[in-house]
């Protein structure tokens, strides 16, 4: 498929759907194997990031949407170089990889201003790279595989999963506001 041929709502749907299957499930990984509760609830990280039950924290996953279509708008004036080629999803993992670690805005672990600028520990910064590896890895695979083998059934399940996303995270929210009942 050419990417000329690419209206820029489907692209803004598939890019934001796959952003927050992404996001969600980098997530999960990094929450259960990276020890992000320990991490971020004592030290430096304490101080600065949110406690894992934060009503926002909670949100988080479902507020992607917003991340998702800042996302699609930046990348749609590029989707040829990544859509069209050969080993698009390799062109876009660099692409997200790269401005993710290399070039931030902002000093954060796991970023070469964060290494250069904050006092979080070495192990702060490579203990945060598996998360943004593993995103980037999953977007770019998502993204170009949809457009590269488009199939009605990836708008099904991506629907479903987007849906479950911002399900679980209203859960989540409602959770951590007291609004559900409480468990046994």
């Amino acid at each position: 498929m050419e990417s000329k041929e690419i209206r820029i709502g489907a692209f803004m749907w598939r890019a934001t759907a796959a952003h927050m299957v992404a996001y969600f499930l980098a997530g999960i990984f990094a929450l259960f194997t990276l020890q992000y509760e320990e991490r971020f609830g004592t030290g430096l990280l304490s101080s600065l990031m949110r406690h894992m039950d934060s009503p926002l924290v909670a949100l988080g996953a479902g507020l992607q949407v917003i991340m998702g279509i800042a996302l699609s708008l930046i990348l749609y004036p590029l989707r040829a170089s990544f859509i069209d080629g050969r080993r698009g999803w390799a062109k876009l993992l660099l692409l997200i990889g790269g401005l993710s670690i290399f070039t931030p805005q902002v000093p954060g672990p796991g970023t070469f201003e964060g290494l250069i600028y904050t006092k979080f520990s070495s192990v702060d910064h490579l203990a945060s790279l598996p998360e943004t590896l593993a995103y980037s890895l999953l977007f770019s695979t998502f993204l170009c595989v949809w457009f590269v083998k488009p199939r009605k059934a990836w708008n099904v399940i991506a629907g479903i999963a987007v849906g479950l996303i911002a399900v679980f995270s209203l859960l989540g929210y409602l959770d951590s506001q007291g609004m559900l009942p409480a468990r046994p």
